[in-house]
């Protein structure tokens, strides 16, 4: 059973790989040749791996609560066919504490598989052990959409799939001057890029385009910038404490009134920690707790009874599933790491909000685009059909 870690706030540090670990690192894996470990017949081990210290902390309740109500809901239900127990690692601020901490799990604790809840650097460090032992990882990110290892099943949004809806539903309402800020790394680059050229196609206009680094916590400069080029739209994409910095010296500057804000990653955690800040920010996802259904329902109680205090947000969701996926590819394979990763490339199993579904391994689900209220819930706006992922290569 997954035990809940509370976890303090730490500086917030630059998410990049070190240039050491890039000599070993490969985005594209192919079929490796070792084994992996071997669990006893009556439990198959599981790590799970998130940032506990670093910009990413602000979503480890969520994250973990999700996790620990698809732990307890799989072994209440059997759906694995065999009990999981669960080890939880923090991937502390960077590759290298992300690879160690793998390392660690796999290694030392025996873990058969890894659930991850990490962005593409830490990605990328963390399997690096795991793809060469057959090791399954289900993952949140997939990075821009450039994360193809073989073992690698992402149940996480790639970059066109959530930022082009918003796109075509403001672009549509007359929103056709858009400025772009993102933080600089290569997820929020790709999926700026990946905007602007859809936006143009649209017969929308970039008028600007900033990044800043991981840990940013004044963004008075940018939001000048912002002002001053005079857009509808300012896609504000940075994520963890540094989107908070931003939405709320967003919200207090009078001079972006009637500028409409889209942020593609926000949720109602994050949502409920800006308050009046919030309120009307457009959001991408494919979940909301405001989807309607007895299944989200049942979903929001499991995930209150797993320690969640408020409504869960895409992390929680999204835990939950990762483990729901790899239970059902357990179940259907058996134990077998190499029978497991390729039951995972093509999942289809329920959820609260309807199937989830993955196509070679990456996601392929409805979007929902909704509104942010200052109470930290959301307003659904529309559902969008499921977009095939844009990938940068080939797993």
């Amino acid at each position: 059973m997954a035990r809940l870690i509370r976890h303090g706030r730490r500086p917030i540090a630059v998410l990049a790989m070190s240039s050491a670990m890039a000599l070993v690192l490969s985005a594209c894996g192919t079929h490796p040749s070792a084994g992996s470990p071997s669990g006893s017949a009556d439990s198959y081990k599981v790590g799970f791996i998130l940032q506990l210290s670093g910009a990413g902390s602000v979503y480890a309740d969520h994250a973990q609560a999700g996790s620990k109500a698809g732990f307890e809901d799989v072994n209440k239900h059997n759906k694995a066919g065999v009990r999981f127990t669960s080890m939880v690692a923090d991937a502390g601020v960077d590759a290298r504490s992300a690879n160690t901490a793998c390392s660690r799990l796999i290694q030392q604790q025996k873990a058969q598989a890894i659930v991850a809840f990490i962005p593409g650097p830490q990605l990328l460090a963390c399997n690096a052990l795991a793809k060469r032992l057959d090791i399954p990882l289900v993952s949140l990110s997939s990075g821009a959409g450039n994360i193809c290892a073989w073992n690698l099943t992402s149940l996480g949004l790639v970059p066109n799939q959530q930022t082009l809806p918003a796109i075509d539903e403001l672009v549509a309402e007359g929103k056709k001057r858009w400025y772009f800020l993102g933080a600089n790394y290569s997820t929020p680059k790709a999926s700026i890029e990946t905007a602007k050229e859809h936006l143009t196609k649209l017969g929308g206009t970039v008028v600007g385009t900033a990044y800043e680094p991981s840990g940013t916590a004044d963004f008075s400069q940018d939001i000048a910038n912002i002002v001053k080029a005079r857009p509808d739209v300012a896609f504000l994409n940075v994520i963890g404490d540094d989107d908070v910095a931003l939405q709320k010296q967003w919200a207090a500057d009078p001079r972006t009134k009637g500028i409409t804000r889209v942020d593609v990653l926000l949720g109602e955690g994050t949502a409920k920690a800006l308050g009046a800040a919030a309120e009307g920010i457009w959001s991408s996802s494919i979940y909301f707790a405001a989807i309607k259904g007895n299944g989200n329902d049942a979903f929001k109680d499991l995930a209150e009874r797993s320690g969640l205090k408020g409504a869960p947000d895409v992390n929680a969701y999204v835990s939950y599933m990762q483990v729901q996926a790899l239970a059902a590819a357990v179940k259907q394979s058996g134990a077998d790491g190499r029978d497991v990763i390729k039951a995972l490339r093509h999942t289809d199993i329920d959820g609260p909000v309807g199937a989830l579904k993955s196509m070679n391994s990456f996601s392929y689900q409805p979007v929902y685009l909704a509104q942010a209220r200052s109470d930290g819930t959301f307003t659904i706006r529309k559902k969008s059909d499921p977009i095939p992922p844009k990938l940068a290569c080939q797993g």
